[in-house]
This record gives C-alpha cells, structure tokens and sequence, in this order.
C-alpha cells in the first residue's frame, strides 16, 4: 500500500456505487426488458432463456462503474503500472462489495424487520456470504485494471465473463432451481477456475517485480 498514497480514499470512493447502480441503472433495465418480453416480475417466473439475459445485467453495469472514479481522475496515470493498477482495482472492487454489503442489509432489514432486532447469529450467513464477495469484487476488478492498458476491451470482457460465471449459481437459486445449499456446488467451481487465472496474473506481477528489482541492483552497483 506504500506505493499508493492515501490508499483507503480508493477504498471508500466507490462505497456509494453498489446503491447508486442498483437503483438507477440495474432496476430499470431489467423492468425495461420484463416489459419487452412481457414476463413477470419475480424471479420464480422467468422462463428458464431468460435466465441468462438477466445474469449479464450485473457484470455489464458493475464492472465498468467500479472503475469510473479512476478513469476521469488524474489517479488514471497509474494505470500505466500493472502491480499499482492491480492493486487499485482491489481497492475499488473491495470498497464496491463493501457498499454493496451495506446496501443489501438495509434492503433485506426493510423487507424483513424481524432481522434488524433479531440476534448478531442470526446474520453470520449473511456476512460470510457477503466477506466472500468482497473478496470477489476486488479481484474482479484488479483483472480489469491489470489489463487496462494493454488491452482493455480483452479484460474487461473477461472480466464480465468471470463475474457473469459466478453469479449463476445466485441466479438458479433466485428461479427456484437450486436450494441455496446446492448454490455452493456452482460457485466453488466457478471460484475455483476464476482463482486459477488469478493466480495466474499474480505470478506475472511477481516475476515483473523480481526482475525489476534485479535490475535495480546492478543500475545501484554500477
């Protein structure tokens, strides 16, 4: 984090955007395409060739959103460093899952009331669940700004592609296909492959960092 002054600003920039892409641009695109195809509201009822067109409305408007505040900022200039680019878009990601943490409890306490006086126990599911995907978010978007520069239009699909591929097992769950216990089959794998390319990304920025290092001593001794 050193090498990114006032870090945590990143972290709480993107805090409101969760509430921000829910209500203004996720909602009405999806009533817009319920009344195009003229189906029900509620997830039970969508006819199964819906399912993936609602699955994408999520990765399509997050994952540009959480990058916004760095693009028209001067902090863009960063961008052009992979290991600083990356670890901004950890930041941005982590401080968009946290928001959206905070947005989804206010929606579930309004909905249920019951929970907002019930017992912290009654929640860990919850904020397991929730942990989990702030992790998710953070990586989601440290793979879009890794590649920012070197080809944005490449990871930000794949970055879309990931996150539309671990939100299936939510979508199944929302149907009523899949209890929420059988969710976790679909999810682990899909974390699983995500984690794998990861990992991938990290080993490149690690043997960047090694090689630069290196360089830097021999540049100091001569």
């Amino acid at each position: 984090m050193k090498e990114i002054p006032r870090w945590y600003l990143f972290l709480i920039i993107t805090f409101p955007l969760s509430a921000l892409v829910n209500l203004a641009i996720k909602r009405h695109i999806l009533l817009a395409l319920i009344s195009i195809f003229n189906i029900n509201e509620s997830p039970k009822f969508w006819p199964f060739w819906f399912l993936p067109i609602a699955n994408l409305i999520a990765p399509l408007t997050e994952e540009p959103i959480k990058i916004l505040p760095i693009i028209f900022t001067e902090a863009r200039d960063s961008l052009k460093e992979k290991r600083r680019a990356y670890i901004l878009g950890l930041l941005l990601g982590a401080g968009f899952g946290i928001g959206e943490a905070w947005y989804l409890a206010i929606s579930f306490t309004l909905t249920k009331p019951e929970y907002a006086f019930g017992l912290f126990f009654d929640l860990i599911g919850f904020f397991s669940e929730r942990f989990l995907v702030v992790i998710v978010h953070g990586l989601l978007t440290a793979v879009l700004l890794f590649g920012f520069k070197k080809s944005f239009v490449k990871y930000f699909f794949i970055a879309v592609g990931f996150h539309y591929l671990l939100n299936i097992g939510a979508a199944l769950y929302q149907r009523g296909i899949l209890s929420i216990w059988a969710t976790t089959v679909p999810l682990l794998l899909s974390l699983l492959i995500f984690l794998k390319y990861v990992f991938k990304i990290e080993q490149q920025l690690r043997r960047e960092s090694l090689l630069l290092t290196t360089k830097e001593i021999f540049w100091t001794k001569d």
